[in-house]
């Protein structure tokens, strides 16, 4: 723009220009003589106007446009100046770079985004950030997990009343409650994804070994004495222990074991969960304490009254 020109005069000059779409070059070199003439008018009328009250006396810059332009009907004026005309083509890329580096980031860290298994009945989200599984009635948000009821198609109840200091519980997937109770058998009420065969109890050496480890689904409650102890092999599920009264180690790979300590019988914790979390318990080193032995590779060990 003319060095001549005070700045603020230059910019509606300027806007001026920008509101006229078809104008010829000699037609703008007319409006700023035209304009230069109309300040210089202005000011030799009155020497001491500030040039914020001259530009209030020019007017709008579109008024100023009809108005020298009222003969000539072939110019067309803009409703107002577009600033940012040769910006506006980059204005969608402000919003698609930063959606695109979001999906790279976000499929980098978890792949795959969405999956989907029909045999195991699971649907995994944002790379196993997300898990829901149909077999257990399961949900998993990062490390934790959430379980509803499953009933599964075929029940399965029996009690063994033979001699035994041991039960050996192994299961693919479900919930499985683990109780004492005052009798001297061993019983389960449990519901199975097949039907149960006698190959699913074995009793050997004073152990009895429940065994649904190739099984797609079980769901158990499982009643010990008060002397017989529990050693738990799962891959999936959730289990809990409700009150035990005798020495127990459980061995999880994923998902949740949830611990009900009696409140008359002290504790001594072995827990460990290597991927998750684990709540604090109260442990107590004496002869007297049941030991309790739990690792989780993925997943958590809650306590009842923090569920």
């Amino acid at each position: 723009m003319d060095n001549k020109i005070h700045p603020l005069l230059a910019k509606y000059l300027d806007s001026l220009n920008k509101i006229l779409k078809n104008a010829t070059t000699d037609e703008r070199s007319k409006l700023k003589s035209h304009f230069i003439d109309k300040v210089a008018q202005l000011k030799e009328s009155n020497p001491d106007l500030k040039n914020t009250e001259l530009l209030r006396r020019l007017g709008p810059v579109k008024s100023y446009a009809h108005e020298y332009f009222k003969d000539d009907k072939k110019i067309k004026i803009a409703s107002e100046p577009d600033l940012l005309a040769r910006y506006r083509k980059f204005i969608p890329l402000l919003f698609i770079i930063p959606l695109i580096c979001f999906f790279v980031v976000l499929y980098s860290i978890y792949t795959p985004l969405f999956e989907v298994d029909e045999d195991s009945q699971k649907v995994t989200l944002l790379g196993g950030l997300i898990q829901i599984d149909g077999t257990t009635n399961s949900f998993k948000f990062k490390d934790n997990y959430f379980y509803g009821d499953t009933k599964f198609e075929h029940p399965f109840d029996g009690e063994e009343s033979m001699a035994t200091n041991k039960l050996h519980l192994k299961f693919s997937q479900g919930k499985h409650k683990i109780h004492t109770h005052q009798e001297s058998t061993i019983k389960w009420n449990c519901t199975l994804s097949t039907e149960p065969t006698s190959s699913f109890v074995q009793s050997e050496n004073a152990v009895l070994t429940l065994n649904f480890k190739e099984l797609k689904g079980s769901q158990c409650d499982v009643y010990l004495p008060r002397e017989t102890e529990l050693k738990v092999s799962a891959h999936s599920g959730q289990l809990e222990l409700h009150q035990l009264e005798s020495d127990s180690i459980a061995d999880l790979q994923n998902g949740q074991v949830i611990i009900s300590p009696s409140a008359t019988q002290s504790y001594l914790y072995d827990l460990k969960v290597k991927n998750g979390s684990s709540d604090n318990f109260d442990s107590l080193d004496t002869d007297q304490s049941v030991k309790i032995k739990v690792y989780v590779e993925n997943g958590q060990i809650k306590k009842l009254d923090q569920i």
